[in-house]
């Protein structure tokens, strides 16, 4: 399933079997459902505190310098489910820092041309997240 979290009126995107257009608060509260929880599981079972997990991350911006444009959409997931979120008001930067940040600690970032999606997301939320796997360096090195 991919959520699409906004605050915007002006979308005219409705649900489908696959898209759900859901408020920034009930996006909040399915990432917490989806990721948070699952981490406080693992944290709490003392014989897989070292579990890991992969979670795909990728950006889009309105441009190429983290200087000079901003990030437009933070998108974040995993295999069952997705997450778009505009990247627009204060509200949605504070989610996108506390879920980096929370999931940090469990989860291994994984994307194609993760320099640039890191570069922004430090350049506008002074964030980082942690352990990276790039499938674009992976791939140009094999």
């Amino acid at each position: 399933m991919i959520y699409f979290i906004t605050n915007e009126k002006r979308h005219k995107v409705t649900d489908t079997e696959d898209l759900k257009v859901v408020s920034l608060n009930k996006g909040f509260n399915l990432i917490h459902q989806f990721f948070i929880k699952s981490t406080q599981r693992i944290e709490g079972d003392i014989f897989e505190s070292d579990k890991r997990f992969y979670c795909g991350l990728d950006t889009e911006t309105n441009g190429l310098s983290p200087f000079n444009n901003k990030l437009m959409l933070f998108q974040v997931g995993n295999e069952l489910h997705q997450f778009v979120i505009e990247v627009y008001s204060d509200d949605a930067k504070s989610l996108i820092i506390d879920l980096i940040n929370k999931l940090n600690r469990w989860v291994i970032w994984i994307g194609a041309n993760l320099k640039f999606d890191i570069k922004m997301i430090l350049q506008e939320l002074n964030v980082r997240p942690d352990e990276l796997y790039d499938t674009q360096i992976a791939e140009q090195t094999i």
